[in-house]
């Protein structure tokens, strides 16, 4: 007569546990993931800001947002330099922004995946926006985050910011 307690404990019981290996997956992919944005995104990151400053005349800034597991770099184009009594070409940051790049991991305690999305201003002046999960060149996903590399991720800008660059 007593067993069904003991099987209402044991569902309790075996709840409980589950939750714990839940909490536990997701502390570890929470790890996983903060150590993928130092090892990978990065250096990633600071590579393609090097190279378009030095040589495309744009500034780019990098921007984490720890809490939200993404990280971006916006493209500006360059402030014009003009004499004092000239106006600058460009007023505004939002005039100067030209393309926004974020790489965002999604958490769960199954799975981490990653994508990146792309902002970027059209000539109307309306900002273009998209996300797709990280690819090879062969447009393989992805899914597992070890297997993104830092230049699986700058391939991906550069092809993102040439394919979205080509339809503004």
């Amino acid at each position: 007569m007593d067993n069904w307690k003991k099987d209402f404990n044991g569902y309790f019981e075996q709840r409980k546990q589950e939750k714990k290996r839940s909490k536990e997956n997701l502390e570890r992919r929470k790890a996983e993931v903060e150590n993928f944005f130092k090892s990978v995104v990065a250096p990633a990151f600071d590579e393609i800001k090097i190279e378009v400053e030095k040589k495309y005349n744009r500034e780019a800034y990098i921007h984490e947002y720890p809490a939200l597991n993404r990280v971006s770099i916006r493209i500006y184009l360059k402030k014009e330099k003009r004499q004092e009594h000239e106006l600058e070409e460009y007023t505004a940051e939002e005039e100067r922004q030209e393309f926004i790049y974020f790489i965002q991991a999604y958490i769960s305690s199954d799975a981490t995946t990653i994508h990146s999305e792309k902002v970027l201003k059209n000539e109307a002046g309306l900002w273009l926006k998209g996300s797709t999960p990280i690819t090879t060149s062969s447009g393989v996903i992805v899914s597992d985050i070890s297997k993104v590399t830092k230049e699986l991720i700058i391939n991906n800008f550069l092809e993102c910011y040439t394919t979205y660059r080509n339809k503004a």
